[in-house]
């Protein structure tokens, strides 16, 4: 059982998440994780999520060796650092925290939980390796001296082995993201770091150079970074100066880590600097280990890919490494759950999927699943060189082959067995169909090597053993295709690709189907995607038209044929506008049974709108759902949302609507304006409710069903 020190305790916690803290430890008390949660706060998902784990689950370290975390928090790294090492001593400021870290660790016999400040303990030992995991960037706040990273590097110092290893995890102070539109992690301030921090003495991040540098200055001479992406909060990958430009640095990653806006293709620019080789210095997060003496390794990490945001019995990570003494290099598949164990072992079964010129490459070891890092391209590497040529006809020529080589043996057969349903669900079945059996279904060209007027295939994770069409699999490849490589779309279109290889259009419905049920119910892959938040994109150029006459906006009508609004089902158009006068126009889809409308006139404004015409060949009504309303025929919306409910009688090809704009802020206006607009608005909507009181039976009577309608919506949505 872990030990809970309250020795060092002063009865003063130095700092809190809040209220919040409570529902943690009452979570962790009753056993309740966070995948048991259909929605969460950020900092439930900040503390409990395993993807937190990822920064350092990979890492090789010693089973005897001792830890010291520093600033260990709720535990989101403990309980995986007690299965790596012989012992765990656990330090934080907050007994709240601690007690949470506890509960969550209670059957760990290996953990010890100090309760206070650091500098007031003595442990009787030194430690093999101290981690600093979100903690050294607030040095300067709990070190009263000059120079106060440097003086706390030199107070933990004694605890460390003198060829004990220090592990920091820290956002990169030049971060790309930070560039890009992000606002910095501890202040959500824009530019804040980029400034130096101009006005603020409770926080520091470093860039690499000046990281180095303070920890040299502290006697730590030999540092060994690695590059967390998107950052070392949730990683998915961890990157180092031998993988940033082979591995493919800067993926589209869901945001956790709240609000931030997109001034410009952070991928794009990412594989820029990639291709200059400056990405080391504008990495979002670092880990950095650094030591006194000499790194020496027998085994490099050289890269890794973690899927910890699965269902458990799927969770592996994937390295390269690199074995000094041989000189070579290594893939490896690890379980990180135990339960995983299961999945690595059926991967490292040869699996014989009935084509003879695709090889899966077999595991050299027979107690891990480890094979030889393959040198030569992958297809997709020779479809993008082709691309890069703009040589389509080359590139249908490597596709032509590798299926051909693929499906050699496909027969035609039944597919929608028991078996196909637990993995891909229930969905409309399309009769006996050309199958491969068994299947891999995840030959996607990255995971594809010609070699040897062959093919040798790599992470062949998901091979099954039952029928599944190859017109699916040949779908999942295209797929991935054009996704990874958005100048292909430009190219030819995917139509072109679907004709020659006899995808029927109709089936990429089902397909999509079959790809998420797979993924998120079979996998249950990309948990955390829940909790993302959208990034705004935000144009400099409209910066400069920025003002109350703006002369365009994109405007949204979403349609409800009987199974609700959704994103697939909105139409898009240009609400024009010329002084304060707007038009905007939806063609309505043909054969659609169109229940309701909803329309957005514009997004993240606020707008003030008089509607003066609705034009269609059906009689529409439109009502304002989340507007403050006045006598005159003008809706003042308080949201960044403003929306309007049209009702319509009878069936049309179109809708115009035009009308009258008074006012219209961006987020950026409204966030200065905001107190003074709202007083504004308050007040008036005091005198509208004034005036309604005070009204007459008879004045009331002679308001129209309109105005009562909007009433109600606006009464129901307050």
């Amino acid at each position: 059982m872990a030990i809970f020190n309250l020795n060092y305790y002063t009865e003063e916690d130095y700092y809190s998440d809040g209220d919040i803290e409570n529902e943690l430890l009452n979570m962790v008390k009753n056993g309740v994780a966070l995948s048991d949660l259909e929605q969460a706060s950020y900092p439930i998902v900040y503390h409990l999520s395993p993807v937190r784990e990822n920064i350092l689950n990979w890492y090789p370290f010693d089973p005897e060796g001792t830890v010291l975390e520093i600033g260990a928090g709720c535990g989101a790294i403990t309980g995986m650092l007690c299965t790596k090492v012989k012992q765990v001593v656990a330090v934080d400021l907050s007994k709240r925290r601690a007690s949470i870290n506890y509960e969550r660790n209670l059957d760990k016999e290996n953990l010890e939980i100090y309760v206070g400040n650091l500098n007031d303990m003595e442990f009787g030992q030194t430690f093999d390796y101290i981690i600093l995991n979100g903690v050294f960037e607030y040095a300067i706040s709990f070190t009263d001296s000059e120079n106060p990273y440097v003086d706390f590097l030199n107070n933990i110092k004694k605890h460390l082995r003198k060829d004990g290893k220090l592990m920091i995890a820290i956002e990169n102070k030049y971060g790309l993201k930070y560039f890009a539109g992000a606002p910095e992690d501890h202040t959500n301030q824009f530019f804040l770091g980029l400034n130096n921090y101009e006005q603020n003495h409770s926080v520091r991040t470093f860039g690499k150079q000046e990281l180095t540098e303070l920890l040299g200055r502290a006697g730590f001479a030999y540092t060994k970074f690695y590059y967390p992406y998107p950052d070392y909060k949730f990683p998915n990958e961890i990157f180092t100066d031998e993988t940033l430009q082979s591995n493919g640095y800067g993926r589209d990653y869901y945001n956790l880590n709240g609000d931030r806006y997109l001034l410009y293709n952070e991928q794009a620019v990412a594989k820029g600097l990639v291709k200059e080789g400056v990405m080391s210095a504008f990495s979002n997060s670092f880990l950095v280990i650094a030591s006194a003496e000499q790194l020496k390794e027998a085994e490099q990490t050289l890269y890794v890919k973690i899927n910890n945001d699965r269902k458990e019995e799927f969770r592996i990570l994937t390295q390269i490494i690199y074995d000094s003494e041989k000189q070579q290099r290594y893939v490896r598949k690890l379980p990180i759950t135990k339960v995983a164990q299961a999945h690595i072992g059926r991967m490292m079964k040869e699996e014989n999927i009935g084509a003879e010129k695709l090889k899966p490459v077999v595991s050299n070891s027979q107690d891990m699943l480890q094979y030889e890092y393959l040198k030569q391209a992958t297809l997709d590497a020779e479809i993008k060189e082709c691309l890069d040529k703009k040589e389509i006809n080359a590139i249908f020529d490597k596709l032509d082959a590798f299926f051909e080589a693929a499906f050699s043996k496909a027969e035609i057969k039944a597919y929608d067995t028991e078996n196909f349903q637990k993995v891909f669900g229930k969905t409309t079945s399309m009769g006996e169909v050309l199958c491969v059996c068994p299947a891999n279904i995840d030959l996607i060209c990255d995971n594809v090597f010609p070699i040897d007027e062959g093919y040798h295939v790599i992470d062949d994770e998901w091979v099954f053993s039952f029928p599944i069409p190859v017109e699916f699999i040949q779908w999942r490849v295209l797929n991935e295709l054009f996704n990874k490589h958005s100048e292909l779309w430009k190219l030819t279109p995917k139509k072109a690709f679907y004709e020659r290889y006899a995808i029927q259009e109709e089936h990429e419905a089902i397909f999509r189907s079959w790809n998420y049920y797979f993924s998120k119910v079979y996998v249950g892959a990309d948990t955390l995607e829940r909790y993302s938040i959208e990034k705004e994109p935000f144009e400099l150029n409209a910066v400069l038209d920025n003002s109350l006459a703006l002369k365009k906006a994109l405007s949204f009508l979403y349609y409800d044929d009987g199974t609700g609004y959704s994103e697939d089902k909105k139409l898009c158009s240009m609400l024009r506008i010329q002084e304060d006068e707007f038009q905007v126009r939806f063609e309505l889809p043909v054969g659609k049974n169109i229940i309701r409308l909803r329309w957005d006139p514009v997004e993240k404004r606020i707008v003030r709108l008089n509607i003066r015409k609705l034009e269609s060949e059906a009689v529409v009504t439109a009502v304002a759902l989340n507007a403050m309303p006045s006598e005159d025929g003008w809706e003042t919306f308080l949201s960044l949302d403003p929306q309007y409910q049209l009702y319509m009688e009878g069936t049309a090809t179109y809708i115009q609507i035009s009308g009258k704009i008074d006012m219209i802020l961006t987020d950026e206006q409204f966030q200065r304006e905001l107190s003074k607009k709202c007083e504004l608005f308050a007040k008036e909507y005091r005198n509208t409710i004034k005036e309604t009181n005070e009204s007459s039976a008879e004045s009331e009577s002679r308001n129209t069903d309109k105005r009562k309608r909007r009433k109600g919506f606006f009464s129901r949505k307050s």
